[in-house]
């Protein structure tokens, strides 16, 4: 079993209120708290962007994760869950004296990113622990990084013109919200479609 928390929230949110404001028309100020500032958190542009990674299955912004795992693969390499990965910051586990162990990334581990998808690889002389402790859930933990970017301007044009469709959508029907409404459609699944990522959980 494992289980993935975010413990570092994006800093940014990929569309501004100004760029979401101009993309639905709006040249007033009276619906700005229902658009949001463009911070992290706020209003119509905060909820689109989560609507769009939950559909694509991973993040946007580069934002910080933990997963952790019941017992070490069976393979000689751990899967991460999120998705394009941008760094590893630490793995560990609890041994059986009830320790908690930090690999080295320079003797026990490489990691690795195919197409996003990232892999903590056993090194050729090592092996996982042996001692890892077999008293409860989560004894192994991995931090990481994942996301398309620091910034606004490195995010793919294509999540950010989807993000403005959903809030769009989001504004015209604020009033009187439907799940046929809100739901994600056609044109938006085409543009994201090269950026789902199938293995989140």
């Amino acid at each position: 079993m494992l289980n993935t928390t975010v413990t570092t929230a994006p800093s940014f949110e990929p569309i501004s209120l100004a760029v979401s404001k101009t993309h639905c028309r709006v040249y007033h100020t009276l619906d700005n708290d229902t658009f949001g500032t463009g911070s992290v958190g706020s209003g119509l542009i905060t909820t689109a962007r989560l609507i769009i990674e939950n559909e694509i299955r991973g993040p946007i912004p580069n934002t910080g994760f933990t997963t952790v795992f019941d017992s070490w693969p069976a393979a000689r390499e751990i899967v991460l869950p999120r998705c394009p990965l941008i760094s590893v910051t630490s793995v560990t586990y609890v041994d059986t004296a009830s320790a908690t162990i930090t690999l080295s990334a320079s003797t026990d581990y490489i990691v690795k990113s195919y197409n996003g998808m990232g892999r903590i690889m056993l090194r050729d002389t090592a092996e996982w622990p042996s001692d890892l402790h077999d008293g409860g859930e989560g004894v192994i933990t991995v931090v990481y990084t994942a996301g398309y970017g620091a910034s606004a301007a490195v995010i793919p044009e294509a999540l950010k013109h989807a993000i403005l469709l959903q809030i769009a959508s989001l504004y015209e029907f604020r009033a009187s919200m439907s799940p046929v409404q809100i739901s994600v459609n056609s044109t938006i699944k085409n543009l994201i479609s090269q950026y789902s990522n199938g293995n989140y959980v």
